[in-house]
């Protein structure tokens, strides 16, 4: 990906920090020039995990280019015991939760979903981040709860990779997930759905109500790798929520031929109805020949 930024925004050596989404000091003022660097802060540029960049100045344009070698799964580090917050995540988290409220209170205590169901799936769905219940915690700390989310944070086979779906497995997030997944499992077996879909969250912790389009912690750069991954596999992709929030983290998604939208983004069903354009395709990509359900 070779990306060109042209100097209108001006060549000046404290313009780099800026540029890398961290707080610089310019020398030149003014409205335009305030405007244009609070813009670069709500939308930070940065490389992958472990991202390789090659810098190089040509007149009056920057040339980066970016080449992703292999990421390592940071979810492998996940702690053995609350709270569950990657060490990289934590400093940010903590001093969110210092000022969050009641609804927006980022929960330590629940395994994170950073992604459900197997990665390589040939149906992604993107979401905003997995939500809150108070029945959560019960769920959680139950042995096959949390043996089967902490396969699924570290990609190990299953017969359920969306774990979710697994008839074993209980709790809120399973019946949440059964509703907005109903008419796929008319169409085909529980087992087969777990296997051909998996859902990325944009946000990997849980939270009553989403407020954090302007905390970006280091572990979402592994989700947006994936969904880079599948747009170069060329997966079925559906956006489900935050559509914007997606194409800036992502913006190779604009130009993705696979990409889906649904009617509502405040009931996510995959359905004919909310979903016309891409239903039948996700049909098919899951085994189903043509979808016997209009509902």
């Amino acid at each position: 990906m070779v990306l060109e930024y042209h100097s209108s925004l001006r060549r000046h050596p404290r313009w780099l920090p800026i540029f890398e989404g961290r707080r610089g000091n310019p020398r030149r003022a003014g409205r335009a020039w305030k405007n244009r660097r609070r813009r670069h802060h709500r939308r930070p540029f940065g490389p992958d995990l472990q991202d390789v960049l090659h810098r190089q100045i040509t007149g009056s344009s920057w040339v980066v280019t970016v080449t992703e070698t292999h990421v390592r799964n940071p979810w492998l580090d996940l702690p053995n015991a609350p709270p569950f917050v990657l060490a990289d995540d934590k400093e940010q988290i903590t001093l969110f939760n210092r000022r969050a409220t009641e609804a927006t209170w980022i929960h330590e205590q629940l395994l994170p979903e950073p992604f459900l169901g197997d990665p390589r799936a040939p149906i992604v769905l993107l979401n905003l981040n997995p939500g809150f219940s108070t029945d959560d915690e019960k769920f959680h700390t139950q042995a096959i709860f949390s043996q089967a989310s902490r396969a699924n944070l570290a990609r190990e086979e299953n017969s359920y990779p969306f774990y979710l779906l697994n008839p074993d497995v209980h709790g809120p997030g399973r019946q949440w997930w059964e509703r907005r997944l109903a008419p796929l499992l008319r169409c085909a077996s529980r087992q087969i759905v777990a296997q051909r879909i998996c859902c990325i969250e944009y946000f990997p912790y849980h939270t009553h109500r989403f407020a954090h389009r302007r905390l970006r912690v280091p572990s979402q750069e592994y989700s947006f790798h994936l969904v880079r991954k599948a747009i170069q596999r060329n997966a079925i992709i559906v956006l489900m929520r935050s559509h914007r929030l997606w194409h800036e983290a992502v913006p190779k998604l604009r130009d993705h031929g696979r990409l889906f939208t649904l009617r509502s983004v405040q009931n996510t069903t995959i359905s004919p109805k909310n979903c016309p354009i891409g239903f039948d395709v996700i049909c098919r990509a899951i085994g189903v020949v043509e979808s016997n359900h209009r509902g």
